[in-house]
């Protein structure tokens, strides 16, 4: 993970992991969001999704998604947060609006590690009703991307920057209709009516 592990003694370019991904793609929000922070974990993951699909951040330096209740689902995704929150990288937050969304992605999902990173994250805590969670860098995280920026092309930061300016604010019903509709083999296992129209 991070700035240091991108270029070895010799100085050569190691690539990018999902973490890294992850605070770049976050940077990019701060960069355009004042608040600097993703609300919900399912717009995140959708952000990664494209990341890899239309800003070139594929393979091992991105997250794994498969199909799932709203279409492109990394569940690798939510230990990486939890982690990340223990480094001190990222803040998460509890809004106070309930998150229909991702209290169904997560019910019937049987990986006990994502789920005890759920806990770790505080969603659905004392037996709450789950609420949205808020996603952003903190000063050390805000650190830690600015040394990534360092090895990545100039190139990639601004596909990714133009990424998170075209869908980071999108409402996310209509995030969804545009990843449903562009990329129709990933909304095959959604609960949404949109993804079967």
């Amino acid at each position: 993970m991070a700035a240091e592990q991108l270029a070895s003694r010799d100085g050569v370019h190691r690539g990018l992991e999902p973490d890294d991904t992850l605070l770049l793609l976050l940077s990019a929000v701060a960069q355009q969001d004042q608040s600097g922070a993703v609300p919900r974990v399912t717009r995140l993951m959708k952000l990664l999704f494209l990341a890899g699909e239309e800003a070139g951040i594929t393979g091992p330096e991105n997250f794994t998604f498969v199909p799932y209740k709203y279409g492109p689902f990394g569940q690798e995704l939510y230990p990486t947060l939890a982690h990340m929150r223990q480094l001190g990288l990222l803040d998460v937050q509890e809004m106070p609006v309930r998150d229909y969304y991702q209290e169904l992605e997560l019910r019937d999902l049987g990986a006990k590690e994502v789920l005890r990173a759920v806990q770790n994250l505080g969603y659905g805590r004392s037996g709450r009703e789950p609420r949205q969670i808020a996603v952003r860098l903190t000063l050390l995280g805000q650190e830690a991307a600015q040394r990534l920026r360092a090895f990545l092309p100039r190139e990639r930061w601004q596909r990714l920057v133009r990424l998170v300016d075209q869908y980071a604010h999108l409402p996310l019903n209509e995030l969804l209709a545009y990843v449903y509709q562009r990329y129709p083999h990933m909304a095959v296992n959604s609960v949404l009516p949109m993804a079967h129209s």
